[in-house]
């Protein structure tokens, strides 16, 4: 179920990153790899019992591995528009539950 999960995750960022980025094949096969790599442990780091202070620890470590990753595999115009999207779609996050209080 995980697994199902961390695929189907994986799958639908990759492909709005493919989308917002435009991202050619070798980037995409490489972008799904490292987002894949990422659900699994983020998955699995939710799942895991520890306090929310360690998981969110844990997370953080998590999305800065992914970010080093992406780096890697993204050009510099193409890494600052995911950088740009990601702070942009947390900030809707943070309004959205702000809403809901």
């Amino acid at each position: 179920m995980a697994q199902d999960t961390a695929t189907a995750g994986a799958k639908n960022i990759s492909e709005n990153m493919k989308e917002q980025l435009a991202l050619n094949e070798s980037q995409y096969n490489q972008v799904y790899s490292i987002n894949l790599d990422f659900l699994q442990k983020a998955i699995e780091n939710r799942d895991s019992g520890k306090s929310k202070i360690d998981r969110a620890k844990r997370l953080m470590e998590l999305d800065e591995d992914r970010n080093k990753k992406l780096k890697s595999v993204l050009s510099d115009d193409q890494y600052k528009k995911f950088v740009a999207t990601k702070a942009e779609n947390r900030k809707k996050l943070k309004e959205y539950f702000k809403e809901k209080e």
